[in-house]
């Protein structure tokens, strides 16, 4: 299941690359020319995760500046339209509240969509039921195959001391 969904995603990459917009399917222009902005938090380990489209950040610009995170990665409009019409048919829609993402004990990790139309979010929230985790899983394996494909030069202020190859430190269970 795992590799076919990266084979799917795969597929969706090299398409939105060289294929042009069906003219038939109106969702498939959503997002070209309109700024997209797509954040992923998971609350282990307080990752952010921020996907953006160039309507929405001038990759030039922005890589051109050192900043104090690297969490942003700006695709090509074409790749983002087809990543959000990917999440409408895997459910986003379906599953999400209107407004921005909130910071919650319960909640394992939120997608907040911003668009010129508002802001939503889809929460992974224990006790749902099976058809929706289900579309949650596949929401967020989307996102993250689209932002983990995505390049970024970004270049990152460190702290005195800071090392950027130490990952968070996590409890750990020693069994000797």
């Amino acid at each position: 299941m795992k590799y076919a969904l990266l084979a799917a995603l795969a597929g969706l990459l090299l398409a939105a690359c060289a294929s042009s917009p069906r003219s038939d399917a109106p969702s498939a222009t959503a997002g070209k020319g309109e700024p997209v902005r797509l954040t992923m938090h998971q609350a282990h380990g307080d990752r952010v995760f921020e996907l953006v489209n160039e309507a929405h950040t001038d990759p030039v610009g922005y890589y051109s500046e050192k900043r104090s995170s690297n969490a942003r990665k700006i695709q090509n409009d074409e790749i983002v339209a087809e990543l959000l019409d990917y999440l409408r048919d895997n459910g986003f829609d379906r599953w999400s509240t209107p407004g921005a993402a909130f910071p919650a004990d319960q909640v394992s990790w939120t997608l907040e969509l911003e668009t010129p139309a508002g802001v939503s979010h889809v929460a992974w929230v224990g006790g749902k039921d099976r058809r929706e985790l289900e579309d949650l899983v596949n929401i967020k394996m989307g996102f993250l195959g689209i932002y983990n494909a995505t390049g970024s030069a970004q270049s990152t202020r460190l702290e005195p001391g800071e090392n950027p190859f130490e990952g968070p430190s996590f409890p750990r269970n020693n069994q000797d």
